[in-house]
């Protein structure tokens, strides 16, 4: 497979209540489900696991807000969204694409 052509992308709003699953908008891929949970910290769940965990993920969101990797796995992912260098903060829309082997 061609490493330059995404795995899979989702695009999700981030505003929901915690301990709950976010509302996806779009996605492609073996992205099944994004979880919340704290306040601008999200694990998004990956149904088919990826052959290992050295894949890349981009991540951005609305407003001012930028997104992070927290860890990965074979089965998710971790977001977390807020202003640089501070706290948390929940985004909108939050935007995720995975590049792997």
């Amino acid at each position: 497979s061609l490493p330059f052509i995404p795995k899979a992308w989702v695009s999700f709003d981030g505003s929901g209540a915690v301990g709950q699953n976010c509302t996806i908008h779009m996605s492609y891929g073996p992205i099944s489900t994004i979880f919340k949970n704290s306040q601008g910290n999200y694990t998004v769940n990956i149904s088919t696991p990826f052959p290992n965990n050295k894949y890349v993920v981009v991540v951005t969101c609305d407003s001012a807000y930028v997104g992070s990797i927290y860890s990965q796995s074979t089965t998710h992912f971790q977001i977390g969204t807020g202003l640089p260098w501070t706290a948390l903060y929940n985004a909108t829309t939050v935007y995720a694409v995975v590049y792997s082997n």
